[in-house]
């Protein structure tokens, strides 16, 4: 995706992949790989799908608007509605189009496997169906969609590979399920804080924090006020800023100083689903 808002594709073309069709190639702001197709989401909250085999470029009527964030799987498309719920389309010869009733609300983020669906709620549990839904029958089941107990709550971002399934949590930990043919689900235990995940075909990978623990501490709900507070920061000013689904971001505050710990107020009401922060040190 380049930043005039255009996407540029290349590798394998055997179904068209590569080829984003050029009256649709404009205003994209987010772009999307499956194995035979491509998928972009454009400004306007519209989805375009190209390549493809057996519909997977088919795009639903229910998911050609007010869309706010794709995935592209091995046969299957995703889309993320503004209003919490999921859309799935394409080949579904393990489910991958029947979306539980648990993903068709309050879902803040997505991520498609080869054969499986991966949903993050705003209360921070995950969603799983499609193959590995302990259906040996169908065969290519590696359980990765069974959310162990370790991922059932506290999970904060989400990860889809080939046959396998990643989570992270809130406190910077990584638990993986699935597929280990080739060592993917065997986090090593010295990797630190974790800020990011992804998953390949066979491999996990996670970004690891190499700045020093800010020590936000929290939330605690005081006086209908969800307190976060901080200690151990770099001296100089900082901007907190706020977001309710980790993709839009907005100004909440600013920090001057804070190397003894400040209070960070959110006055919110205490049946907010997701409140989530981040904390840049400015120049």
């Amino acid at each position: 995706l380049k930043s005039n808002g255009t996407a540029v594709a290349w590798g394998r073309n055997d179904s068209g992949q590569t080829n984003p069709p050029t009256a649709l190639n404009r205003d994209l702001v987010s772009v999307a790989a499956g194995t035979y197709h491509s998928a972009a989401l454009k400004s306007d909250g519209s989805v375009v799908v190209w390549g493809g085999r057996l519909g997977d470029s088919d795009i639903p009527l229910s998911a050609r608007t007010q869309v706010k964030a794709i995935a592209a799987g091995g046969r299957h498309t995703m889309a993320l509605k503004e209003d919490g719920s999921v859309v799935v389309w394409g080949l579904s010869q393990f489910d991958e189009t029947n979306v539980p009733s648990a993903a068709q609300s309050e879902v803040i983020a997505i991520s498609a496997g080869a054969y499986h669906c991966l949903a993050l709620k705003s209360d921070g549990s995950v969603v799983a169906w499609g193959a590995g839904a302990n259906d040996p029958v169908r065969g290519f089941n590696q359980r990765q969609s069974i959310v162990p107990l370790a991922a059932a709550s506290g999970v904060i971002a989400i990860a889809a590979g080939s046959a396998h399934s990643m989570a992270l949590k809130g406190d910077g930990s990584v638990v993986v399920w699935g597929s280990n043919g080739e060592g993917q689900r065997d986090v090593p235990s010295m990797l630190g804080r974790v800020v990011a995940i992804a998953a390949g075909a066979g491999f996990s990978v996670g970004l690891v924090a190499t700045i020093p623990d800010l020590g936000l501490r929290g939330p605690t709900l005081v006086g209908g006020e969800f307190r976060f507070f901080g200690q151990g920061f770099l001296p100089g000013a900082y901007r907190v800023e706020i977001s309710s689904d980790l993709t839009n971001w907005g100004h909440f505050t600013s920090l001057v100083d804070p190397t003894n710990g400040v209070p960070i107020q959110d006055p919110v009401s205490a049946s907010t689903k997701a409140r989530f922060y981040r904390l840049i040190k400015m120049p």
